[in-house]
């Protein structure tokens, strides 16, 4: 699978509903996608204060993010294109 980004920035956690419809294709609303990455950091929390090497990390609102967008310019069952 081949992507292209076509951009890339800095975010606070409280993204706006561009970001969430991007990702869920228009499944969830804002504050279910909060909720589910929320919910996703706090079960690999562990992980990522060893990462970080901060002991106790928790994502707070104050916590930045990356937020990548990108293009699929080919697909896995046809690696040719």
């Amino acid at each position: 699978m081949r992507a292209v980004v076509q951009r890339v920035r800095e975010a606070a956690v409280h993204v706006d509903g561009a970001v969430v419809g991007a990702e869920s294709a228009g499944s969830v609303s804002l504050d279910e996608w909060i909720a589910s990455h929320r919910a996703f950091y706090a079960g690999c929390r562990d992980e990522v204060a060893l990462l970080l090497g901060e002991p106790g990390w928790r994502l707070t609102d104050a916590e930045p993010m990356v937020v990548t967008s990108f293009q699929l310019v080919s697909c896995c069952d046809n690696p040719e294109r």
